[in-house]
Formats: C-alpha cells, sequence, structure tokens
C-alpha cells in the first residue's frame, strides 16, 4: 500500500495536478488521513479512477476522506512539476473486470436510450401494436373470404335465367369485381384515417 501527495499522484497518473484535485472533489478517488494530511493510497485510487471516470455523477458518499476542507500536501518535492509526468513511469494497469463493467454498461446504456426512443415514437402515432395490426387484417380478409364464397349463393338464380353464357360471365365477373372493390375501399379508409391521425399536433 503506497501513500501519496496529491502531486505524486499526478506525476503517477501522468496527469495535472488540478485533474487530481477535481476527481477528489467528485468523489472519484479517496483520500486518507495520514500524519494529520491528506494522502492517496495510488493503488486503490487507480483502481477508483479507471471505474468512476466515464460516470457523469458520483456521490461523495463514496468517498473515504474527511468533510469539508482536505489539508493539502503542499510540500514539494525536487524537481517537481505540476503536470509533468515520471518519465519511464509504467501506466496502471487496466482490471479486466473494469473493461468487463464498462461494456455491460455501455450495453446497458444503449438499451435504455432505443427503449426511449420506442416510447416516444409509440406516444407520437409512428408505432402501431403489432396484434392488433394483425387482428384487423385478419378481420378484413376473413370478410373478403365469406363475400366471395358467397358469390354463387347470391347469383346463383340469375345466372340460372340466363340462357347466354357470356351474359353469364358477366354476372360472376361484376359479383367478384363488387367485392373485390368494396374490400379496396375499406383499405383506402383505413389508411386515410391513419394519415389524417399522424398529421394531428402533439
Amino acid at each position: 500500500m503506497a501513500y501519496m501527495g496529491f502531486r505524486e499522484y499526478a506525476r503517477h497518473r501522468k496527469c495535472a495536478l488540478s485533474a487530481v484535485q477535481k476527481a477528489i472533489d467528485a468523489g472519484r478517488i479517496r483520500t486518507e488521513i495520514v500524519d494529520g494530511k491528506a494522502k492517496i493510497n495510488s493503488e486503490q485510487a487507480d483502481r477508483d479512477w479507471l471505474l468512476n471516470t466515464d460516470l457523469a455523477k458520483q456521490s461523495l458518499l463514496n468517498s473515504a476522506g474527511p468533510t469539508g476542507e482536505l489539508p493539502l500536501d503542499d510540500e514539494p518535492e525536487e524537481g517537481a512539476d505540476d503536470a509533468a509526468a515520471a518519465p519511464g513511469a509504467p501506466p496502471p494497469e487496466v482490471d479486466q473486470h473494469t473493461i468487463a463493467y464498462r461494456r455491460d454498461r455501455a450495453a446497458n446504456e444503449s438499451i435504455r436510450v432505443q427503449r426511449a426512443q420506442l416510447e416516444l415514437d409509440q406516444l407520437r402515432g409512428k408505432l402501431v401494436d403489432r396484434d392488433e395490426v394483425a387482428r384487423l387484417r385478419f378481420t378484413e380478409f376473413r370478410a373478403l373470404r365469406d363475400r366471395l364464397g358467397n358469390v354463387g349463393t347470391r347469383i346463383k338464380d340469375a345466372c340460372a335465367a340466363e340462357s347466354d353464357p357470356l351474359l353469364v360471365e358477366q354476372l360472376i365477373d361484376g359479383e367478384i369485381a363488387a367485392a373485390l372493390t368494396e374490400f379496396a375501399d375499406q383499405v383506402l379508409v383505413r389508411g386515410v384515417m391513419q394519415d389524417s391521425d399522424d398529421d394531428e399536433p402533439d
């Protein structure tokens, strides 16, 4: 366990002192009081930094440091530069659990955004219930089937009274055309009504 001052930890992470201070203020890394001064446990801070840096907000309750103003380690070290990085210092290792956490978090965020978009589209009338559409289409085509199936019953007497095959054919064709026209009109009216609903202001 290596305790470091703020400047020392900034050099360890190869970042500015202000970045370390902001991370402490945001509760992304923790501090502990050692010999009356705020120190950073570098090993724990490295893990916390990787885990919490990409979070939009992090509760200050996660900080193990004292509340209020922290006593800074103001003792400058020889050759120290707030923004300078220690040459040759190895970067902190990336924990595989952290990588998996970030990947899962990104996937969950993507799902949340897609779900919100679907709900918004549904409220705006851009989405319809698939089961409801299937039910309506089934009803329409069943009515068409029934009407076409009853063509013979409706025109049998008229056909029986005709001796001209051409007139019989015209009667049959006319009845079938009437059934198809009625079906097309129903579909067209439903489409116009749907377009009208979509044009209404939200």
